[in-house]
């Protein structure tokens, strides 16, 4: 176990602080958290207003971006003045004008926001313990002890914190068969660790091993696959064994008819977030998998992607893509999210153009290489429209949720192998 917490990075503080958000905006009465999720909140309406450049929004736009971020009238009134108080943007009647805040710097901003906000000991606890959780699982005793004595908390406040913390799956845990809880998170896997891929491996038998090479592989080339594509080498049951404690990036695709599974590899996104989750990187995420949708699901006569690096140039250029039926349904997500910015074309369907040319330019190298870690930054559906996306952390969870107790059992053992084999 750590001692005392070392200052962390604003950027680390940011994405824990838009991924508690994101587990707490599913639980009523989880108290104690109000600063982190208006930091969060405000955070990912920064995200969304924010374009390369700096730019100017209309407040219908800024009233769809925060119904589209889960904000009511008065918390949008909150996150803006609060922007405001860090000059991050300027308000005026007709609207926002936001100032240079891209992708690569939002999730320092956001940390910057919830400093002034004076967070409580518990809110700086939760963001702690998930970080530590991110490099190796942690034994609840251990953590408890850590916590009372870094911030100071007696044993009842300790204890209430770690319960709300597991209720709300801010950190995921598990009971071994002895009854000690440990805990970890999704991220054991984002910085590509040798060890730690090596020794849950190590618990496969040798088809499972030669199974998941192959996956590896073409997830190294292909850089996304559909999650039935994976099962279909693995199958379904390793698959959600291995999805649980977040050794793929599964991110999901919705419209009203069907929901699509993609999976991508975490440590192709790794180096650019250091390992942590990262708002830029999930936007990144969705960016890749709502084109793998277009290219392998969409019909021909509406616009299927054909030359994804034709495509994702002009987008990179600042232009706009000539007028495609598709783009008007399958990224309707991506333009909620402030990511690309969507118009009616001259005689049908829409064009589209990139706001963020950060989470274009990682999409791209994802979709080429496979890989984006080394980044300076960083049966068909006629009609079908992307309208939702869910992230590897929330699908994760809907994994664990579903887990059979043999399954629950096994991942217990890749726990305990990554804890004192393969996470030192």
């Amino acid at each position: 176990m750590a001692d005392a917490p070392t200052p962390m990075d604003g950027k680390v503080t940011g994405s824990w602080l838009v991924h508690h958000t994101n587990k707490l905006q599913h639980f009523s009465g989880a108290s104690g958290f109000d600063r982190i999720l208006s930091a969060g909140k405000a955070t990912k309406l920064l995200s969304a207003l924010s374009a390369t450049q700096q730019n100017v929004v209309d407040m219908p736009r800024v009233e769809v971006l925060a119904t589209a971020a889960n904000m009511t009238p008065f918390e949008l009134q909150g996150a803006l003045w609060a922007l405001e108080q860090q000059q991050l943007l300027q308000r005026s009647v007709s609207g926002v004008e936001v100032f240079g805040v891209t992708s690569a710097t939002v999730l320092q901003r956001g940390a910057e926001v919830f400093a002034a906000l004076s967070p409580r000991p518990e809110e700086l606890a939760a963001i702690s313990l998930a970080e530590m959780a991110s490099s190796e699982p942690l034994d609840k005793r251990e953590a408890t002890r850590w916590i009372s004595d870094t911030y100071r908390m007696t044993s009842g406040a300790t204890d209430d914190f770690l319960a709300q913390t597991e209720r709300t799956r801010l950190i995921d845990w598990e009971k071994h068969d002895a009854g000690a809880i440990v805990y970890f998170n999704g991220n054991l896997f984002k910085g590509g660790d040798l060890k730690k891929v090596s020794a849950i491996l190590s618990q496969l038998n040798a088809t499972e091993r030669s199974l998941m090479s192959e996956v590896e592989e073409r997830l190294k080339k292909q850089g996304c696959l559909a999650v039935t594509e994976i099962e279909k080498v693995i199958g379904p049951q390793l698959f959600e064994r291995l999805n649980s404690i977040g050794f793929f990036d599964v991110n999901l695709v919705s419209n009203p008819t069907e929901s699509v599974s993609f999976a991508t590899r975490p440590a192709a996104f790794g180096k650019y977030a250091n390992g942590n989750v990262d708002e830029g990187l999930d936007l990144a995420k969705a960016f890749v998998s709502s084109l793998t949708y277009g290219i392998t699901r969409r019909h021909p006569n509406h616009g299927r992607i054909r030359r994804i690096e034709d495509l994702l140039g002009r987008l990179l250029r600042g232009e706009w893509t000539a007028a495609a039926t598709a783009i008007g349904e399958d990224y309707v997500a991506l333009e909620l999210r402030g990511v690309v910015e969507l118009r009616k074309g001259p005689a049908y369907g829409h064009q589209m153009r990139l706001r963020k040319t950060d989470v274009g330019q990682m999409a791209l190298q994802v979709l080429q290489s496979g890989d984006a870690s080394d980044m300076p930054l960083l049966k068909e559906i006629p009609s079908a429209q992307v309208t939702g996306y869910t992230g590897p952390e929330e699908t994760r969870t809907l994994v664990r949720k579903h887990q059979l107790p043999e399954s629950q059992r096994v991942v217990r053992n890749m726990l305990e192998v990554l804890r004192t084999g393969g996470g030192r």
